[in-house]
Order: C-alpha cells, then sequence, then structure tokens
C-alpha cells in the first residue's frame, strides 16, 4: 500500500494496492484490481498530503478505508494492459533496487503465488496466460523504506516501465 500511494503521488495510475487477476483477450494480456479500496495503516496514512480525504476506519483491519477515486481522481484504472510483473519484497537496505527476472524465474514466482495452477488440470487457461506474463519484461524490487519518498518510488520503478 505505501509503494501504491507513493507512486500514486507521483502521479502514475494504479490498479490495486494487492493481487491482480490476469486474462487474455485477443488484444494481449490485461490485468485488474481483485481488491478496489486502499487501506492504509495509520502511519502510511498520516504520510498522506493533509488536503487528501482522511478515509473511514476499519478496527477489524486496524488500517483506514479509501476509496481510490477520492484520493487520486483520474489515476484509478478498473484494468489495463500488462506492460511488465514486478515483484516487491521487503528490504532494509537503501536504496532500493529493481532486479531484471528471467522469464522462467517469473513464472516460478507466478506460479508460487497461485499453488492451484500445478494441482487443477482445469487451471490450464491460466498456465497460458501466467506463461504469457512470464514472457513481459519482469523485476524483483527490493523495497527498502526510501521509497515511502514518491520520488524516490518514481525514479526505481520508472525502469521498468520505460
Amino acid at each position: 500500500s505505501s509503494l501504491t500511494v507513493a507512486l500514486a503521488l507521483s502521479g502514475w495510475t494504479f490498479l490495486s494496492d494487492d493481487h491482480v487477476l490476469a486474462w487474455r483477450e485477443e488484444t494481449g494480456l490485461r490485468v485488474a484490481g481483485l481488491r478496489v479500496p486502499l487501506f492504509l495503516t495509520a502511519d502510511a496514512a498520516e504520510r498522506l498530503p493533509p488536503h487528501l480525504p482522511k478515509g473511514r476506519e476499519v478496527p477489524a483491519m486496524g488500517k483506514r478505508m479509501f476509496r481510490p477515486e477520492e484520493l487520486f481522481p483520474g489515476q484509478y484504472r478498473s484494468e489495463t494492459g500488462v506492460a511488465a510483473t514486478v515483484f516487491p519484497e521487503r528490504a532494509t537496505a537503501v536504496p532500493s533496487t529493481l532486479e531484471r527476472l528471467r522469464s522462467s524465474d517469473c513464472f516460478q514466482r507466478i506460479v508460487s503465488s497461485s499453488p492451484f495452477l500445478l494441482t487443477d488440470p482445469s487451471a490450464r487457461p491460466c498456465i497460458d496466460v501466467a506463461r504469457a506474463m512470464a514472457d513481459r519484461p519482469a523485476f524483483v524490487l527490493r523495497a527498502g523504506p526510501d521509497l515511502l519518498e514518491p520520488r524516490a518510488a518514481d525514479r526505481v520503478l520508472r525502469i521498468a516501465f520505460a
């Protein structure tokens, strides 16, 4: 969520601060966010500029819920094409780094995050989508605390989508 907010504050469009669903259309691969609202911890919500909405408290989660269009008008996308895949991993090192992944490593990461793909025979079309995703540029983002700063997040991630 913090990375999504930092990138949105830099003007990026976004789908979700969580997982996405991918599928194939005649025009290519498409993705949509699985969770539309943004759920921010109190710490993340405090980093928002003061003029933005304060969100709604969700005590069961210990977070604040925000509607994407209220926070970042015109930047939320319900779906879009796939330019690249980025797998964020928390890191303590600064600066954060973006490392290119081989297609086979990307495919392995996609499958490991959705193990049903290998066990459910009806998931065959999904395996084909995962292979197509793996053929796109893919990166591991070693995300350090510097990415809380919108300019740093923009600088690091722009490489993946250049």
